[in-house]
């Protein structure tokens, strides 16, 4: 979807995405440091079919970046 905008359960093109909002409209990824007190939120880019309902979501490049380390080390593979 993100790269094609097409919809991967239907095929549909009535693919839209909410990249260009502000990122505090946006979804939100809790990503922890366990060393952290605080933690900081990833904004989300959502992309939906407009046909089925489908929804993908995606960090962005940036806060995939920043974030990588702290996934691979806390989260289950």
């Amino acid at each position: 979807m993100k790269k094609t905008g097409v919809c991967p359960k239907c095929g549909s093109l009535d693919v839209y995405n909410n990249s260009n909002q502000r990122a505090e409209l946006r979804r939100v990824l809790q990503i922890k440091n366990p060393k952290a007190i605080f933690g900081r939120g990833s904004f989300l880019v959502s992309y939906i079919c407009l046909n089925c309902g489908y929804v993908e979501d995606y960090l962005t490049e940036k806060d995939l970046e920043k974030r990588r380390d702290i996934i691979k080390n806390t989260w289950t593979k």
